[in-house]
């Protein structure tokens, strides 16, 4: 079956450049929507580039589009900004110091859904 999404090319390198170029592409356009959106929706562009790297560049390069995207979103424009940590681990059950209640962690799961 042929599809009718034609890959941008069949040489690797390409491929995974344009799949760069789209994620560095979306970043820098939500850096620029920044002042507009503050901290909501930090993934709404670099949902855009994982698409068009999975339609254009293949699989393999939108994997690569989807890690740097979801690693600079959560780096540039999720609290703490210019950081990597994650702020919803203080709220992770496996970390306080209270045992005493064994099902938070399932209950903490089904919460966070």
């Amino acid at each position: 079956m042929v599809s009718r999404w034609g890959r941008f090319s069949t040489n690797a390198l390409s491929r995974y450049a344009v799949a760069l170029a789209a994620t560095a592409l979306a970043l820098l356009g939500r850096s620029l929507l920044a002042p507009y959106l503050g901290n909501y929706s930090p993934y709404i562009l670099p949902y855009g580039a994982v698409a068009l790297s999975a339609i254009y560049a293949g699989f393999d390069p939108s994997t690569l589009a989807a890690l740097l995207g979801l690693i600079g979103a959560n780096y540039w424009f999720v609290p703490p900004r210019g950081s990597l940590a994650l702020a919803f681990l203080g709220r992770w059950p496996l970390h306080s110091k209270q045992r005493e209640n064994k099902a938070s962690f399932g209950q903490f799961l089904l919460v966070q859904r």
